[in-house]
């Protein structure tokens, strides 16, 4: 339910309800019933506490899906296509450097050049799918971590559904 959840961040964050209210500019009677669950956020009103509790991507992604309405899933499918241009190549690059790994030895392992993979890194191209199969191998993401390279904004399979919801997010 999304009121345990935005009670369960909020009090994680030592943050009083009315304390949200007035950072989040959303009524501290509106915000209670939410975490009661008489009612469920606007679109709009969730994006204020969201933003007010300053969460993390994964941690805003979640609360977007458990809206479970339309417009959840609408604002849900932007804010991952809008952390993606950002957070794609950070991290392969963490994935990489917690695997032990150096660009040349990736690139060895895939066959490609180490300005490939360094051009990955700063998502100035992106792996074709085969070859993010490969990474995906190598790195051992989690399910979250192999959902966003494979969801990333120029990931093939991305590119091609633009309009549509990533197949792994509707799984979910």
């Amino acid at each position: 339910m999304i009121g345990e959840e935005i009670r369960a961040l909020r009090q994680r964050r030592g943050m009083s309800l009315g304390a949200l209210a007035i950072k989040s500019q959303v009524c501290k009677s509106t915000l209670s019933c939410w975490e009661c669950g008489k009612r469920k956020p606007s679109t709009r009103e969730l994006k204020s506490v969201i933003d007010a509790l300053n969460l993390r991507p994964t941690e805003s992604n979640r609360v977007w899906q458990l809206l479970d309405e339309p417009r959840g899933v609408r604002a849900l499918r932007q804010a991952i296509a809008r952390q993606r241009v950002s957070d794609n190549g950070t991290l392969l690059r963490s994935l990489r450097q917690r695997a032990g790994l150096t660009q040349q030895q990736v690139a060895d392992a895939l066959g490609v050049t180490r300005w490939t993979v360094l051009r990955w890194e700063k998502i100035e191209i992106w792996p074709e799918p085969a070859q993010l199969d490969r990474l995906i191998a190598l790195f051992s993401p989690d399910e979250e971590q192999t959902f966003l390279l494979r969801a990333g904004r120029f990931a093939p399979e991305y590119r091609k559904n633009l309009s549509g919801e990533p197949a792994a997010l509707l799984a979910q």
